[in-house]
């Protein structure tokens, strides 16, 4: 690759990079409510979670499908610290 070759692909590599980031923090008007970006269930699995960390299965309501719950909690249950956390938070 020439010199001026590498100073091109970086530029342009940083251009996307900021482009990237101008969309990802400023997002265009779109005419989304700004509760779409909420993420309200969030909190709803990781009280889930910490739960199941506990020792607490059961679920109590089936609103909202539970099988990403069981997911993060075989993840979360790998983790070393997650017996601090399922402690500290409950």
């Amino acid at each position: 690759m020439r010199p001026s070759q590498k100073w091109i692909d970086s530029f342009i590599l940083i251009c996307i990079l900021a482009g990237a980031f101008v969309f990802r923090f400023f997002p265009i008007n779109s005419g989304i409510p700004d509760h779409a970006f909420m993420r309200n269930d969030e909190i709803h699995y990781i009280r889930l979670v910490i739960a199941f960390l506990n020792g607490d299965w059961h679920v109590k309501y089936f609103t909202n499908p539970t099988l990403f719950a069981y997911m993060l909690y075989g993840v979360t249950a790998t983790d070393p610290m997650s017996n601090f956390c399922g402690q500290a938070f409950s």
